[in-house]
């Protein structure tokens, strides 16, 4: 079922190559990007010492724990996700909409103790956030006959290594096979494609589309002690879906290559599943003014089942002239159950209020992505080599969040925020430097807040800001496929109604 992917050095969001089950999805799956409430968002997630927010029962549940009255909160939100990507100095544009709901959630606040010592109050909270968002459209490919390496290079070193036909793999090589793409001459136990024999001449283009999205539901309970100490815990139950379809085209400079004229690899990869994972927290109010804040969420423990179907077509024009089209699929939807271990994170917060005038606040996260692990292949695979390749190409990192908010009259609320993430590559994998170590990504955000007595309006704007690199295909040894570097700006708008129950 698997194999060693040699193009991991480039592993990032879009890859669309072989199968999900490896350390790019294991990535994808741990890596979140928390769109939550607009006043969340607006300050740069930076709520974990805030707290009053529903957002932050997904980073500090001790949050909930800050509500003096019942409300209820939802926030829709509208996308638009603009990405960039060269290929072998080729630079191609992409574009995607995506409409939205990334909050829902009620807090229920329930007095215990009028004099404010002890036990003062308890909080229940239930609901759901969105934790990432795959939603995007990417277009990749060389200049006109520029291409210098071909998917077919991939193809053709499998078969090699096979060596026999009927064990090849049906949703690849096995394809390439049965159009003609790659092929023994007579005598020969070798196999062949005819780009390496004509050097290469084509245009190489891919088209990547990927939806889909993690949402947490949580399930919160909260505990105000003395109005001083605030003590939280969740239970986050992770729903996953994630479809990534693509088409790969190459077609030829027919007066530079003899037989093969175009060809299209098409397919797509679908993953669906849910995690859970236990999230405490704890906020503290040394004096009025002031509040420092601890968090600490568990792995999230996913079970995830994978779809993926492929399908090839090929032109080619035989030695005495005849053209014929050649069409392939497998015979089966490819199915595969596996298990993903995220890695933990510990979170640390202080927020400052200026009475009633506003706040400023920072969060700083902490986790080790070489940590994620795939385990309990549905085959009985362990994953020996995707987990050896995770803990080479991946290393901890840290993620600094900071807001503010100014209030010019009582009922209104200006709002910024940004957030650093750290870079979660290595800069060398197996002794050799990763394009990745370039790897940034930055959230930049802005919005306005206005409060009644009964209900709230916030609306807010968050620019993300990300650069990465990734290979269309993969390399194998002597046919190395460059990395496209991909220039994603996603922006969003969240609109959060909030009532007082």
């Amino acid at each position: 079922m698997k194999r060693l992917l040699f193009s991991l050095i480039f592993i990032a969001f879009a890859s669309g190559a072989l199968y999900a089950q490896d350390a790019t999805q294991a990535f994808r799956l741990s890596f979140m990007n928390v769109n939550g409430t607009a006043r969340s968002a607006a300050l740069g997630n930076a709520v974990g010492a805030l707290g009053g927010d529903f957002a932050s029962l997904s980073i500090n549940p001790a949050g909930s724990a800050i509500y003096r009255s019942t409300e209820l909160s939802f926030t829709p939100s509208l996308g638009y996700h603009n990405a960039d990507a060269t290929y072998e100095g080729n630079l191609q544009n992409d574009t995607k909409y995506m409409l939205n709901l990334s909050e829902f959630g009620l807090v229920s606040s329930i007095p215990i103790n009028n004099n404010d010592n002890g036990l003062v109050g308890l909080n229940f909270g239930i609901g759901y956030n969105r934790l990432a968002d795959f939603n995007g459209n990417y277009s990749v490919g060389t200049g006109n006959n520029d291409a210098t390496n071909s998917l077919l290079d991939n193809f053709t070193y499998y078969a090699n290594k096979i060596g026999t036909p009927s064990n090849f793999d049906a949703y690849n090589e096995g394809l390439a096979y049965r159009t003609g793409l790659i092929y023994q001459n007579q005598g020969e136990s070798t196999f062949h494609n005819d780009l390496q024999y004509d050097g290469y001449h084509q245009t190489l283009n891919k088209t990547i589309n990927t939806s889909g999205g993690i949402d947490e539901y949580v399930f919160n309970l909260g505990a105000n002690i003395n109005h001083r100490v605030y003590f939280g815990a969740t239970i986050g139950v992770q729903s996953v879906y994630y479809k990534e379809s693509f088409m790969h085209s190459e077609v030829t400079d027919q007066t530079k290559v003899q037989y093969l004229n175009a060809f299209d690899y098409a397919g797509y990869n679908k993953t669906t599943g849910s995690g859970i994972n236990i999230k405490l927290g704890v906020i503290f109010r040394p004096v009025d003014n002031l509040r420092l804040g601890v968090a600490f969420h568990s792995p999230t423990f996913y079970d995830l089942h994978d779809t993926y179907d492929r399908s090839m077509h090929s032109n080619i024009t035989d030695a005495n002239g005849v053209t014929t089209d050649y069409n392939a699929i497998p015979d089966n939807i490819g199915e595969y159950d596996y298990k993903i271990q995220t890695p933990l994170k510990v979170i640390l917060s202080g927020c400052y209020l200026f009475g009633k005038s506003g706040l400023i606040s920072a969060d700083y996260e902490y986790l080790d992505y070489s940590t994620m692990k795939l385990r309990d292949g549905g085959d009985g695979y362990n994953f020996s080599d995707e987990n050896n390749d995770i803990s080479n190409l991946y290393r901890s990192t840290q993620n600094i969040h900071i807001g503010g908010e100014y209030r010019p009259l009582d009922y209104v609320s200006l709002r910024a925020g940004i957030e650093f993430i750290g870079n979660p590559y290595n800069s060398t994998a197996y002794n050799t430097t990763q394009p990745n170590k370039d790897f940034s990504y930055t959230n930049y955000s802005c919005g306005i807040g206005f409060r009644q007595s009964s209900y709230s309006l916030d609306v807010t704007y968050k620019l993300t800001d990300s650069k990465y690199y990734d290979s269309l295909y993969g390399s194998v040894p002597n046919y190395t496929s460059p990395a496209a570097k991909y220039k994603v700006n996603n922006s969003q708008i969240l609109l959060t109604l909030g009532f007082k129950l």
